[in-house]
């Protein structure tokens, strides 16, 4: 994932784990707190690039930096485990999770 202004991408390892290369800041990560997990499928970062987000395939959202929780699936009751992607809305007040099916959360 691009850094918003370019210079730097984030990039994110199935258990969580989170590479900020070139500009990017680190925020930390899901080993380096102590969650574990083997289905993170994505990672978005904030509008202003101050945070990011981690999505798993059931759509668990984990947030870092400035980003806000606005829900997870699992937490809503949504029982899923196709969630491909995460994507930011373009005022930070909010998110879609996107399934490999093409619906949209």
């Amino acid at each position: 994932m691009a850094q918003p202004g370019g210079g730097g991408y984030l990039l994110a390892g199935k258990d969580g784990g989170v590479f900020a290369l070139c500009s990017a800041t680190y925020y930390g990560s899901l080993p380096g707190s102590n969650i574990s997990a083997n289905n993170i499928v994505g990672i978005t970062s904030t509008p202003d690039g101050k945070g990011y987000y981690l999505v798993s395939s059931n759509g668990t959202v984990y947030p870092f930096g400035d980003a806000v929780s606005y829900g997870t699936l699992p937490k809503l009751g949504v029982t899923v485990s196709n969630i491909v992607s995460i994507v930011p809305t373009a005022t930070g007040a909010g998110y879609w999770l996107i399934g490999s099916d093409g619906g949209v959360f």
